[in-house]
């Protein structure tokens, strides 16, 4: 697996969660590489990468991690911050099973972060180790 299948399967992974009820909104990715204003709505998120690939240290000789950085945004609303906290609960869960359904990664960490205002909304921020089996190279 290349750093890109890293993300690949973590967006995939994402998209799946079904939301809290009694909202239908799901997560919906978003390439912001032109940043286009506009484009982010309830739930939309974006990955980047957020520290050049490494080995991991641990594991095996192929054994490498990379970091991501996730950031959720959502529109102001009365229990946003439940939702926020409900959002990323899901998140945790659904990323820590990736790899029961991808034997090339070997475990992912989800590491809250920050909620930041923004214009029109908040953004939701977190951290995404996945350790992962490097081939391909």
């Amino acid at each position: 697996m290349r750093t890109s299948g890293t993300k690949a399967a973590a967006v995939t992974a994402l998209q799946g969660i079904t939301p809290d009820a009694p909202t239908d909104v799901t997560f919906r990715y978003v390439d912001f590489a032109g940043r286009q204003a506009g484009a982010v709505t309830e739930r939309t998120f974006m990955l980047e990468l957020g520290a050049i690939p490494r080995h991991a240290g641990f594991m095996s000789t192929d054994a490498w991690l990379a970091n991501w950085d996730l950031t959720v945004f959502y529109a102001p609303a009365e229990g946003v911050e439940d939702r926020i906290g409900d959002d990323f609960d899901r998140i945790s869960q659904t990323l820590h099973q990736l790899h029961s359904q991808d034997t090339e990664i070997y475990m992912v960490d989800v590491v809250p972060g920050v909620v930041q205002r923004i214009e029109g909304g908040l953004a939701a921020v977190a951290s995404l180790d996945i350790t992962y089996r490097r081939t391909g190279v």
